[in-house]
């Protein structure tokens, strides 16, 4: 509770040595933990053809242990030609719990159809290297192949759809005769 004094000190020398993992020169920063979860999921997920203008959001999910979040880098996100690609910045989170640390990190990727076509999205995979196991270890989430059909194309509409878009006759019987009475 008394004013600061100003100390001088020294403190012993403290020196270290860092060197790359075996077979991780062309990675740039590598990952070091020891275990990784890797999850995704689509949303609407693609069970049939989708139309052009169409979004698909890919949300992948990584929780991996001895790192921080900070450490683990955004997903890619490529697509081909014909497909527009939005990223969301990621969503990241550490968590301690009786000593243990825990990464998580959860990043959306939304594909916007452009075109009519066949596209393959890409498989999407996480290296890191394990200092308990002393190897690198990968995890791959597949990627997606997708049918885009053209925007309104009702031969690729369901039957009920298309019905019901589709003016009935009945309704043009009755409602037609009822616009020349009135225009009377």
């Amino acid at each position: 509770t008394s004013k600061p004094k100003l100390m001088e000190g020294a403190t012993p020398e403290l020196s270290f040595q860092s060197k790359r993992p075996p077979d991780t020169a062309l990675m740039g920063v590598v990952l070091c933990a020891t275990e990784m979860q890797v999850r995704q999921t689509w949303n609407p997920e693609p069970t049939g053809d989708i139309k052009a203008g169409d979004v698909i959001c890919r949300t992948v999910s990584r929780e991996a242990k001895g790192t921080t979040a900070m450490m683990l880098p955004p997903v890619v996100a490529a697509a081909p030609d014909g497909i527009r690609v939005y990223t969301k910045t990621g969503e990241v989170r550490d968590e301690i719990e009786r000593g243990e640390s825990r990464a998580l990190r959860t990043d959306t990727i939304k594909y916007q159809m452009q075109q009519p076509g066949s596209f393959a999205l890409p498989e999407l995979a996480f290296v890191w290297w394990d200092p308990v196991e002393e190897k690198l270890l990968r995890k791959t989430v597949p990627g997606l192949t997708v049918g885009v059909v053209q925007a309104g194309d009702s031969a690729t509409l369901p039957d009920n759809v298309r019905s019901a878009s589709a003016p009935s006759i009945w309704a043009i019987a009755i409602v037609g005769p009822l616009v020349l009475v009135l225009l009377i």
